[in-house]
């Protein structure tokens, strides 16, 4: 996002009404001195994560014939993966109505998490310690998360994914898998045959799975839908 007057102006405005620049700048979750850097001109852009921070602050304060937006062109979330792609990011303008906060966490949180043995509802609770903003229709149990670090090519970091913990895998879905003796995640596309459920890898290098399906929970710890992807500019 490059840093216009009016979101100087917005900026300036924010922070007198939080009494100061240090707390304006706790709440945000920056350096003060990034704030600072914003009001005088040394910085001249503001990435995504922040923006989306930021927003919230400051959009009361933004001149209203004024549009902010990223670039919403629908690129592939990862050079292997034709099936799931960017969507655009929330931009300030947008009939709030179609924009869809979740709870949001790290792919990382996800590592050792069994729902078999764990809470949903307490790892959102410890962990969640922000949100995410999708275009897709939310419902109980959905909730993003965060890539920090590039996942063996299909998830660029940066990226932001809508599980959609709560529904069940369909033919054709693009699905996130954890299994119980490996490390990494895996992005598959899903599909039931005569002989158990298929998962088709989407990264590079990866196999393709036939699970039985007797002992399905045996080999995964779980599989979830994926609704959408959001790559961080």
């Amino acid at each position: 996002m490059v840093i216009t007057e009016s979101i100087q102006e917005a900026i300036r405005t924010a922070v007198r009404k939080s009494g100061s620049m240090l707390c304006f700048s706790r709440s945000v979750g920056v350096s003060h001195m990034t704030v600072a850097y914003w009001i005088n001109g040394r910085t001249s852009k503001i990435n995504s994560t922040v923006w989306q921070n930021l927003l919230p602050y400051i959009k009361d304060y933004l001149d209203p014939s004024e549009t902010f937006s990223y670039p919403t062109g629908a690129t592939p979330a990862g050079k292997t993966n034709l099936v799931l792609r960017e969507q655009p990011a929330a931009w300030y303008g947008m009939d709030s109505a179609r924009v869809t906060p979740v709870p949001m966490l790290q792919l990382a949180d996800l590592a050792e998490f069994d729902p078999q043995i764990d809470s949903l509802e307490d790892l959102i609770r410890d962990k969640a310690a922000s949100t995410a903003v999708f275009t897709s229709p939310s419902r109980p149990g959905y909730f993003a998360v965060e890539v920090a670090e590039p996942q063996k090519g299909f998830f660029p970091a940066g990226t932001r994914v809508l599980l959609r913990w709560t529904d069940t895998p369909a033919d054709g879905n693009t699905v996130l898998v954890k299994f119980r003796n490996k490390k990494d995640f895996m992005l598959a596309v899903y599909s039931r045959g005569k002989n158990g459920v298929e998962l088709t890898p989407l990264q590079t290098g990866g196999r393709k799975r036939v699970i039985p399906k007797a002992g399905l929970h045996k080999v995964c710890r779980w599989i979830v839908p994926v609704g959408e992807a959001i790559q961080l500019f």
